[in-house]
């Protein structure tokens, strides 16, 4: 999909939030230059794919699951990468996944994946990237691994192969991408060690050196300017730790709701992820 142009070098933020009242903001404050301790079971960064589906068996088990990781939304599975994940282990099925980007001659399929008799449990497998926004239409699938049965499939699933990203020569980030999938925009940001280390003070500077090397589109609505906003100072207020603001990439995501700032400020319920 094509993106629409900047906004001319504006901010991406509609307007300064309200300042939160002084007990708020102290507390804000404590919590992004403090240790915070996790209760167990929290894991870190979500998955930062863009789309997904479940392969299941006839009884309704899962037999796999495959994600979707566009452009660089999530560089470290991979730039234009499905992850492929075997769910269940000597059932005599594998995982792969059948896609057709759009323009191109017909469907392909990529390398599977099965645990049996040891085999790898998951593996990331990487597609040919465009220089422009494509879609894409892929299934998950199940294979049987002695070729008794067809490839049964779960989808379809639609997507976009993402572009390049941008490089962007800043002391805050190496490289972004704006992208759309399911009718939102995001835009993902590979922060450099200067950004983890900021401290939210410093989050307007690195929304404008974000706004000089990425487009925002020019018809985002208030709300979703001020919650891309709140995502950016929530990744660099916590990015400190990386169980919470600290993943490979900071996905800010246009299509999340525009909360309060008491709610942006509660990180161990969201991890920057609301």
């Amino acid at each position: 999909m094509k993106q629409t142009g900047s906004t001319s070098g504006g901010d991406f933020l509609a307007a300064d939030p309200a300042k939160p009242a002084g007990g708020f903001a102290r507390r804000s404050a404590a919590l992004a230059v403090g240790v915070l301790v996790l209760s167990s079971g929290v894991t870190g960064t979500a998955d930062a794919a863009t789309s997904h589906v479940w392969v299941r068996h006839a009884a309704g088990n899962a037999a796999g699951e495959v994600w979707f990781n566009s452009g660089p939304h999530n560089l470290d599975r991979g730039y234009n990468s499905f992850t492929i994940k075997d769910a269940m282990c000597g059932d005599g099925w594998g995982i792969k996944v059948r896609y057709q980007v759009s323009g191109s001659s017909g469907w392909n399929w990529t390398s599977g994946v099965a645990c049996d008799g040891g085999g790898a449990r998951e593996r990331n497998v990487t597609i040919p990237g465009k220089s422009k926004y494509v879609k894409m239409t892929w299934y998950g699938c199940k294979y049987a691994l002695d070729g008794t049965y067809q490839p049964e499939c779960n989808g379809p699933v639609n997507d976009q192969v993402g572009r390049p990203d941008n490089q962007c020569g800043s002391r805050w980030m190496s490289r972004a991408n704006g992208y759309f999938y399911n009718n939102s925009w995001a835009v993902s940001i590979r922060p450099t060690t200067a950004a983890r280390v900021a401290g939210a003070a410093l989050t307007r500077t690195i929304q404008n050196a974000l706004q000089a090397c990425v487009k925002f589109p020019n018809d985002l609505t208030s709300a979703k300017r001020n919650s891309l906003y709140k995502q950016l100072w929530c990744h660099v207020a916590y990015a400190k730790n990386e169980k919470i603001g600290g993943g490979p990439t900071w996905d800010l995501e246009a299509s999340r709701p525009d909360v309060s700032w008491a709610k942006a400020a509660n990180v161990i319920s969201h991890r920057c992820n609301w």
